[in-house]
């Protein structure tokens, strides 16, 4: 059976309260917000750009301190987002992050452990969206082995509680899959339909892989431990998308490891967490929309593209660039290595340019359909390999790349 396409709209990172940028997503009017009505222009933005996901995924933090007025507003955030997006509650899928842990229950003296386990006690409040969410999940997030399942007719989505360990007496509070857990889900995954009809998406709030800063000058320790063995039973399984949280700075990647199943991952930033000001021209606050357009019938690897949007204070939510984190549109799907894509691109190239004095990337993919889900990152290196031996010029704007012929190639 062909896989349907689907769309996911993904918001990370929102820390409701001290963290948000917002004055509008924290409960206290934290006098450090420097935005009065984010929350608003953003549901404006929803509703001019007519976006119409098929889910909504959260991959954790969606609070600051896990307080009960925190989590209240973002549940009232968050169902009013379900509204502008027009999906209903049922394709909504969370997972808890570091601070959405009620650390002030841990600060307790608590010899008996009966304060540790009201932790999560917020998060399953039946008034609010996410101990809804959860409780339609097959499995537990919020107790051993910390992983549910949600499994739909078009998605199967398993989310992890990367955050389950994490305590206030941890001096580095990173992420853990224990593996126990992984032993645990593997068992579960053998009992599910697997087949290519589906996209399987995990979804974590630590990353599994290593990062570079904006500002690479600080060690980095909040990563997931035993993250290789998750990776391996994923690609075991052939998932298709790992998406998560807890890193501010967006990144997108395909890993493919000694020829296995490439699995797409999402490092989706953060939503409206105040950003480290160390970051100021390298990263903004993000929202993105995963596409899947369908599944190859050779390899059996998803192809799509992600979409990103930044938010600036003077402009708005606009298209990304890469100065803001994430290119706009980064496609992802066709995975040829350099010394394949070059005479191909050559070869596209040469006859355009045999024409006429410009061409874009729009035009050479409508000459090679594969080449549109060619990752963005290896079409700019393969082209400026080529640019001084076909003598032209790139220029990358937000809508796709543009290449122009050098003006002394015209005149020769």
């Amino acid at each position: 059976m062909t896989l349907k396409p689907i769309t996911l709209a993904v918001l990370s990172d929102i820390h409701v309260g001290a963290g948000a940028r917002a004055q509008d997503l924290c409960p206290d009017q934290n006098k450090n917000a420097i935005d009065k009505n984010y929350r608003d222009l953003f549901l404006q933005f929803i509703r001019d750009k007519e976006i119409k996901p098929d889910y909504l995924l959260i991959p954790g933090d969606v609070s600051h301190s896990a307080q009960p007025a925190e989590l209240e507003m973002a549940s009232r955030f968050i169902t009013d987002l379900c509204q502008e997006l027009h999906i209903v509650e049922d394709r909504v899928l969370f997972v808890p992050g570091n601070h959405d842990v009620d650390w002030s229950v841990l600060n307790a003296k608590d010899p008996t452990g009966f304060r540790r386990a009201q932790r999560y006690a917020p998060l399953q409040n039946k008034e609010w969206i996410f101990d809804r969410v959860l409780r339609k999940a097959a499995s537990d997030l919020l107790s051993p082995a910390y992983f549910c399942i949600w499994d739909a007719p078009d998605l199967l989505t398993v989310g992890y509680n990367s955050s389950w360990h994490d305590d206030t007496k941890s001096p580095i509070h990173h992420g853990l899959v224990a593996q126990e857990h992984i032993t645990a889900l593997e068992r579960a995954l053998m009992t599910l339909d697997l087949s290519p009809r589906r996209v399987r998406v995990f979804m974590a709030h630590h990353h599994p892989v290593s990062y570079s800063d904006p500002v690479p000058n600080e060690p980095e320790f909040s990563g997931m431990t035993n993250a290789q063995n998750l990776l391996s039973m994923l690609r075991r399984h052939q998932f298709d998308v790992l998406i998560h949280g807890h890193r501010h700075s967006p990144n997108f990647q395909t890993h493919i490891v000694d020829s296995g199943f490439p699995l797409a991952i999402l490092s989706a930033g953060s939503f409206s967490a105040t950003l480290d000001p160390r970051w100021s021209g390298y990263v903004n606050n993000q929202f993105h929309l995963f596409r899947i357009s369908g599944r190859d019938k050779d390899h059996q690897a998803v192809h799509g593209v992600v979409e990103s949007w930044a938010y600036l204070c003077s402009q708005g939510w606009i298209p990304s660039q890469k100065h803001n984190g994430i290119r706009h549109q980064v496609p992802f799907g066709t995975y040829l290595q350099f010394h394949q894509l070059r005479p191909r691109l050559r070869n596209i190239l040469a006859t355009h340019f045999a024409r006429r004095q410009y061409t874009t990337w729009a035009e050479i993919v409508a000459s090679d359909p594969p080449l549109e889900h060619v990752p963005a990152d290896l079409a700019i290196e393969v082209l400026s390999s080529l640019t001084s031996e076909l003598s032209f010029d790139t220029h990358e704007g937000v809508d796709g790349l543009v290449l122009l012929l050098r003006a002394d190639y015209v005149s020769s």
